[in-house]
């Protein structure tokens, strides 16, 4: 005896089975940028889908000088990108003297108006004696550099030069709070008649002289008993050359500096070491950089290496600033160590 079979059951009860037997087909990927199901060949990059180039362009930062697209290979400088290596270059600093872009290594300099770069080649060019730049400018008759930015404010004129230095002289006074205590002559120079007097001084000439203070004094020892009992000044020099062809401001800092040599040879004498005289000097300086509205040109001196006149101006400076001004003066004047 034979049992009935259901034809339609059995279908869809094999279709089942054969369901269970076989894997799933993949699901379609879909483009990660429009959403649509992808078909055929596509594309992937970090781990996300793209139905064609287009999309995938979509997802590519702007160059952040032209604003457009960036394409497959692009730059990047921190957080921001760039199409192109001409895009990236505009970017770049200038070399302070031929402006040409600052690819690959270049020079840096710490000037009184901050930090200048220059590229190897023009880093290498004649240093103006004023500003210690380079600089392509022009030469003197007596062999010193000067750069066209020092040219244009240069103090050549001997008149000028004097009223200048006049006019300093009384600002050095009016912070120090002493009246000027002798006839200080005073000599515009150039190079040839200043090294003359730093050798008669018994110093040598360097590329970063720019003046002299000059003092002389012939005496009479008088005795009694063979002893003797008072020293009579027959006759005084005192003398400041500055070097010509200095910018104004360069010109009063250094015309400042050897007006402090001045004081310190009248209230303290030469009792003490070099780079006390010359940091005194170059602190007085700095004073009349800040009274005359030029703070920025004290950090050449805050920075400066030379044991002498930066060692000694960071000294001088550091007790300053514990005592006050009165205070160095009054240590100076008592032959005290600055400590």
């Amino acid at each position: 005896m034979s049992l009935p079979v259901n034809i339609p059951v059995l279908a869809v009860w094999l279709l089942c089975l054969i369901g269970s037997l076989v894997p799933a087909a993949a699901a379609a990927p879909v483009c990660a940028v429009c959403g649509t199901p992808i078909r055929g060949h596509y594309l992937t990059a970090d781990g996300k889908d793209y139905c064609s180039e287009r999309c995938l362009a979509q997802t590519r930062p702007r160059c952040s000088v032209c604003g457009r697209r960036c394409g497959a290979e692009y730059l990047t400088s921190g957080d921001k990108a760039f199409c192109s290596r001409r895009c990236l270059e505009q970017t770049l600093p200038a070399c302070r003297v031929c402006g040409r872009k600052l690819v690959g290594s270049y020079r840096k300099l710490l000037t009184p108006d901050g930090e200048l770069l220059y590229c190897n080649e023009c880093a290498a060019l004649p240093r103006c004696f004023s500003c210690r730049l380079p600089s392509r400018g022009t030469t003197l008759p007596d062999g010193r550099h000067l750069c066209s930015d020092c040219a244009r404010a240069a103090i050549t004129d001997p008149g000028e030069a004097a009223k200048l230095f006049e006019q300093t002289r009384e600002l050095v006074s009016r912070l120090l709070g002493d009246a000027p205590s002798c006839r200080l002559q005073f000599f515009l120079a150039d190079r040839p008649l200043l090294q003359r007097r730093l050798e008669e001084a018994g110093r040598n000439w360097t590329d970063e002289e720019l003046g002299l203070y000059h003092f002389e004094q012939n005496s009479r020892i008088l005795y009694r008993n063979d002893r003797p009992v008072e020293e009579r000044v027959l006759n005084r020099r005192c003398a400041i050359y500055v070097l010509d062809h200095l910018p104004r401001e360069r010109f009063i800092e250094s015309c400042a500096h050897e007006i402090a040599h001045d004081w310190m040879q009248h209230h303290a004498g030469a009792r003490y070491p070099e780079d006390i005289r010359e940091g005194f000097a170059e602190y007085v300086a700095a004073l009349a950089d800040r009274a005359s509205g030029r703070p920025e040109m004290v950090r050449r001196m805050e920075s400066n290496p030379d044991p002498v006149y930066g060692g000694g101006y960071r000294k001088v400076a550091a007790f300053a600033k514990r005592h006050g001004l009165n205070g160095l003066l009054s240590a100076l004047r008592q032959g005290k160590p600055l400590r």
